[in-house]
């Protein structure tokens, strides 16, 4: 996912906050003036959503264009190699990006379902005939409950 930015929460000295976007290169960027985004800002949720862009652009600024807001789930069950960190194991990294999982177990849990997401699509790419159906069903509902949950409160919108 190399078109990527992170919500991040920034303090001013009279202890108001407001929101930035970072890239994956620690590029401190903006979501277009023109898009829908740009103008609901405020109410991302800091450290929490993610921005999917197609383009970045610099003119004046860094801007990034065709964004959609995301939560962290999504990145994590369907974006690139997951890896869980030896030193404090409830730190997960997807393509170098860092998410912080409630505890290990969920580091775990969330690896394993990656695990199993990964194996039933090569299944189907291998063999696009096949049915796989029935020994999906578990797993997408599981994923379907996580994305509904986040949609619920965590997605990066207050």
């Amino acid at each position: 996912l190399p078109n990527v930015a992170q919500v991040q929460k920034q303090l001013t000295a009279r202890g108001s906050s407001y929101s930035i976007l970072v890239s994956r290169e620690n590029e401190r960027c903006a979501a277009h003036p023109s898009s829908l985004n740009f103008k609901q800002m405020h109410e991302f949720c800091a450290n929490h959503g993610w921005l999917l862009f197609h383009e970045k652009v610099k003119t004046s600024q860094v801007y990034l264009h065709g964004t959609t807001l995301v939560g962290a789930i999504p990145l994590l069950l369907f974006g690139g190699e997951l890896k869980i960190s030896s030193k404090d194991r409830s730190k997960v990294t997807v393509d170098g990006m860092q998410f912080d999982a409630k505890d290990d177990k969920t580091a775990v849990l969330f690896k394993l379902l990656r695990r199993e997401i990964d194996r039933l699509l090569l299944l189907k790419v291998a063999n696009p005939s096949a049915d796989i159906g029935a020994s999906a069903e578990p797993l997408l509902e599981t994923v379907t409950k996580l994305l509904a949950l986040e949609d619920q409160g965590s997605s990066g919108k207050k």
